[in-house]
């Protein structure tokens, strides 16, 4: 009986009281616990290490050629894996590629684009020229075709180029840049800057059409006329040779393709608002505005005989 009950005492807790203490949580935050020591013993501090969490990383940005483009956009990583996703209001898109290689191509329509990492990557006319020039071919399907060994040695080179590529793009069309007032850096980046569908580069490109021949030869013309902006070459090291441009007389007055609304002021848009009497107590007002639009003011005559009315808003689109 005795040594019964001993080892019953034993069993519900004998040999000093238990141990206690705080551990982490599930989100990683680094917490310190102690353990209370049975009687005679020394305190241990245990500090668990804190778990870090991994953000996911994507490449977003917007699918357009003067106006945004729908559909599927598509991308394809260093290996050779493709991965599709949705084109969403304005053009724009979004790829999780925590699982996938960079660099990246990308795809939409008939449209390519390129992404050395996670991040911003559009996709336009101006980005599948400059990926046609850094690569030094005319059509960018060839590559974005190709088995993973060879694709990846072409992601290599059009990564080792393209930024030179964009910066040369750009200097040589500087003057439309300047001509519609694209003149600070987020205006000009068409392949990492935001653009906005009907303004700005979205603008620019409902305006121009850029074409890259078979033989190589690259031409700018203005889409609603066909006249020609420029003419360049692939000079095969990631830069174009301007052939022939007309820069300072062919370029159109306004952009095509952008709404213009509200008040200011921009070349060759006007806005104005009148008011006039007559003999007869009629009177007219009308009113229209532009963005960038310079305004006028002015009174109307007054007149005997039957009065002539106008009253309305106008809303100017290029």
């Amino acid at each position: 009986m005795v040594s019964a009950l001993c080892l019953m005492l034993s069993a519900c807790g004998g040999g000093g009281s238990g141990s206690s203490g705080s551990s982490s949580n599930e989100n990683g935050s680094g917490t310190s616990a102690t353990q209370t020591p049975a009687s005679g013993t020394t305190a241990t501090s245990i500090t668990t290490t804190p778990v870090t969490q991994v953000s996911s990383k994507d490449v977003s940005g917007t699918a357009s050629q003067g106006a945004s483009l729908t559909g599927k956009a598509y991308l394809k990583d260093a290996k050779g894996v493709e991965v599709s996703t949705d084109i969403g209001v304005n053009g724009t898109f979004k790829f999780a590629v925590d699982s996938l290689t960079a660099p990246y191509m990308l795809k939409a329509g008939n449209l390519y684009s390129f992404a050395p990492a996670s991040g911003i990557a559009n996709i336009n006319p101006f980005t599948d020229l400059a990926a046609k020039i850094a690569s030094n071919v005319t059509d960018l399907s060839t590559v974005y075709s190709n088995s993973a060994g060879t694709l990846a040695t072409q992601l290599q080179t059009l990564q080792s180029k393209i930024q030179a590529t964009v910066d040369d793009l750009n200097s040589k069309i500087s003057q439309v840049y300047q001509k519609y007032g694209l003149t600070t850096t987020d205006q000009k980046n068409f392949m990492t800057g935001t653009i906005t569908i009907g303004q700005g580069l979205d603008a620019l490109f409902d305006t121009f059409k850029v074409t890259v021949a078979s033989d190589g030869g690259i031409s700018m013309k203005t889409i609603s006329s066909g006249v020609t902006i420029f003419t360049a070459k692939n000079s095969g090291n990631g830069t174009m040779t301007i052939i022939s441009e007309s820069f300072s007389s062919n370029l159109p007055g306004t952009l095509a393709g952008s709404t213009a609304s509200g008040s200011g002021s921009t070349p060759s848009s006007t806005s104005g608002s009148g008011s006039g009497s007559s003999s007869g107590g009629t009177s007219g007002s009308g009113s229209g505005s532009s963005s960038g639009g310079t305004s006028a003011s002015g009174s109307g005559s007054s007149g005997s005989g039957t009065p002539t009315t106008t009253s309305g808003s106008i809303t100017i689109v290029w």
